[in-house]
């Protein structure tokens, strides 16, 4: 999304191919491939790909802070032939920090990456992680969600029962509420919870159908996921 969002992204990766696994502290894995044009990911690693481990949880959130002053990269534990992404994931790391930061400069490509699918996976992550979040988005029952921002930016959340699950795009199931912005500045401010919702409401710059109280619900947990995100 970041590529995809923000035009300054593309001009500092460059063209050439490169990948990495990045390894948490329990061994987790996510990939980070980059084919000269695309950026891509996957919750595994990859053979060959450079291997960067974080020390702990702290250290992988430091990494991508853009409030810390100095910071220890992850260590090189693998891949060596693929040494050259260190200074690209240098950049595009530094670069999404920049932007994800509330800040009338990045406003637009944080907005649109919020609303493309980055909240509704935090949601579901959140619900299938943290136990008071999970019960009280599960109180519901089975639900999917939809945020409408745009044409190009739509993601939805669901519970199918088991567990939460989200995605990009159109909501492959009917949904039990949709939330459409009329403009990014509405989106924006609702992602940050200063939205005037009555008067959005009122001004048709907000349109909410379905199980209202699921939205308030959403509201609760939006909020913290924005204060994960800083």
């Amino acid at each position: 999304d970041l590529m995809a969002f923000d035009s300054s992204t593309r001009e500092l990766l460059g063209t050439r191919m490169w990948h990495v696994n990045l390894q948490g502290t329990q061994n987790q894995f996510a990939c980070i491939s980059f084919n000269g044009d695309v950026v891509k990911t996957q919750l595994a690693p990859s053979q060959g790909a450079l291997n960067l481990r974080f020390l702990s949880d702290r250290h992988l959130v430091d990494v991508f802070s853009a409030t810390k002053a100095s910071k220890l990269p992850p260590m090189p534990t693998g891949g060596w032939r693929q040494v050259r992404a260190i200074p690209a994931f240098s950049r595009l790391s530094r670069r999404l920090s920049q932007v994800m930061v509330p800040h009338a400069e990045y406003e637009v490509v944080r907005t649109k990456i919020l609303f493309n699918g980055l909240l509704t996976r935090a949601l579901a992550l959140l619900g299938n992680h943290q136990p008071s979040a999970g019960r009280m988005m599960s109180r519901y029952g089975e639900f999917y969600f939809s945020f409408v921002l745009a044409a190009d930016v739509q993601s939805w959340l669901g519970f199918d029962g088991r567990q939460f699950v989200a995605g990009q795009g159109h909501c492959p199931q009917p949904t039990t509420l949709t939330i459409e912005f009329s403009d990014l500045e509405t989106a924006g401010l609702a992602a940050s919870g200063k939205l005037d919702q009555l008067a959005a409401i009122g001004s048709g710059r907000l349109r909410v159908t379905g199980l209202t109280p699921l939205g308030d619900t959403l509201d609760i947990l939006l909020d913290r996921i924005d204060q994960y995100l800083r």
